[in-house]
């Protein structure tokens, strides 16, 4: 997997279009607190074609389409190959979206789209008889999509009920596979919430194999009827209505954003090593240059895992390519290479963006911890806060925390407590993750930031818990 080799990149980067940045005239100064990672100034060198694409354009598309003849490997352990197969789709892409918009182009188009079909099924055959293209342009409007099996539908609708009480009016697809994933009961309970549709994926792709838990979370995405959508796990709550994701820095620039997770041990249950392993094969040609110039990962090494896929924000019209390849990560054979080597499905979106070279933008500060403040011994700096994982907004204010109230599940014993203060991580380094009773605990110590919510924060963490009484009391 970590064989040397370095090829040549071929690149379409049509002036007009934003998110494919010109790496040349970019720069790679990043905010203080890490919130936009840009290109490096370094590029390897590649074969440019020109925004409008010509005769002699697609008969270099179709040329390096033909080149690139070899299927993945079954095994799922070449991902040099596989990254190479995705830059090949995302120069097709591009090529063939050029070609689409400009009617007097159709005979270009003809040549083009044969070999750009075949290489959609090799890679993507549950897009079935609809291409990237055709779901990228039927994608309408803004919308919020979610997964969930029987054994979560409660949360589900609990984070669906506090976003509705927060004042947002997205719409809300929830997604399942399978009439053994969702039981009926449950369908019907969820889509009785005021406008929320269930749908098994199965009616919008070509899937076979259902599968279940993070895996299906991009599927999810890229099923989802609209073209910005904000993908977040059954038990994301938010404080702040969902709504302000597509406001926040940087996002209309690249149309993606993505969320950073806890700063924990390098290589913690093998992660780390493993997720710099799969990165620098995928994205081999610009594994020197990563869009992500200060991973904790790859470049800091202070730590083992480095984004949270509890919520990732997309323009599907901007970053199709990317949306199908994390679409590809999550399906065998490479899920278990995947999830081998790291956590799930979280460090996939990166791994993609990066893959693709397609930009994305971070949300301020590491992963934090929102719950109550507790006292070691008498020196401050045994001061620690226990709960549930948290993000924060461009003014550093609570926006999100992950894993519910803290139950999931209904019980006869249930404990619940409005969590009441939060605390982030600013550094990425040197900061101490404690684990105690189901909750992890960051320590408040330099370079970790701690607040207390106020008002409205206050208010919908009590609606939460009262719902939470509510759904999972037996």
């Amino acid at each position: 997997m970590l064989r040397p080799r370095r090829t040549p990149v071929l690149e379409w980067l049509p002036a007009s279009d934003s998110l494919l940045v010109e790496v040349a005239e970019a720069s790679s100064t990043r905010n203080a607190k890490g919130a936009v990672p840009m290109p490096a100034s370094h590029r390897r060198p590649s074969v440019r074609l020109p925004a409008r694409i010509n005769a002699s354009a697609v008969a270099t598309v179709v040329e390096m389409l033909q080149s690139h003849d070899r299927d993945p490997d079954p095994a799922g352990d070449d991902w040099l190959l596989l990254g190479d197969l995705a830059r090949a789709h995302r120069v097709a892409y591009d090529a063939m979206r050029s070609l689409t918009a400009h009617a007097d182009d159709a005979d270009q188009l003809a040549v083009l789209a044969p070999h750009f079909g075949r290489i959609e099924s090799r890679l993507f055959p549950w897009l079935g008889n609809a291409s990237s293209l055709d779901r990228a342009a039927s994608a309408a409007g803004r919308g919020i999509a979610i997964t969930t099996g029987t054994k979560y539908a409660l949360v589900a609708k609990l984070a669906i009920t506090a976003i509705r009480r927060l004042g947002s009016p997205l719409p809300i697809e929830v997604f399942f596979c399978g009439d053994d994933d969702l039981a009926a009961a449950e369908r019907a309970m969820l889509a009785a919430l005021p406008g929320v549709a269930v749908v098994d994926m199965r009616s919008r792709l070509a899937i076979t194999d259902c599968q279940r838990s993070w895996g299906n979370k991009p599927f999810a995405a890229l099923a989802s009827s609209f073209r910005e959508v904000i993908l977040m796990d059954a038990d994301t709550m938010f404080v702040q209505p969902p709504d302000v994701l597509f406001g926040m820095r940087g996002y209309s620039d690249t149309g993606a954003l993505l969320f950073r997770d806890r700063t924990l041990a390098p290589g913690l249950l093998s992660h780390g090593y493993g997720i710099t392993a799969l990165i620098c094969a995928a994205a081999e040609p610009f594994q020197d240059q990563l869009l992500y110039g200060d991973s904790r990962v790859v470049h800091r090494r202070s730590s083992s895992v480095e984004i949270d896929s509890g919520v990732v924000v997309w323009d599907k019209a901007r970053v199709m390519p990317v949306v199908l390849l994390t679409c590809l990560f999550n399906s065998q054979p490479f899920r278990d290479v995947l999830y081998t080597w790291s956590h799930g499905d979280k460090e996939s979106f990166w791994i993609a963006h990066e893959t693709l070279r397609i930009p994305f933008v971070l949300a301020p500060g590491y992963g934090g911890a929102i719950g109550t403040l507790e006292y070691l011994s008498t020196s401050p700096s045994t001061r620690r806060v226990c709960g549930g994982l948290f993000h924060v907004d461009d003014r550093h204010d609570p926006l999100w925390f992950n894993g519910g109230i803290g139950v999931r599940t209904p019980t006869r014993n249930l404990r619940l407590a409005a969590p009441s203060v939060w605390a982030i991580d600013y550094a990425g380094e040197n900061v101490l993750w404690e684990f105690k009773e189901g909750a992890f605990c960051l320590r408040v110590d330099g370079g970790v930031g701690v607040g207390v919510l106020k008002g409205g924060e206050v208010e919908i963490v009590r609606v939460m818990v009262e719902l939470g009484k509510e759904l999972f009391q037996l």
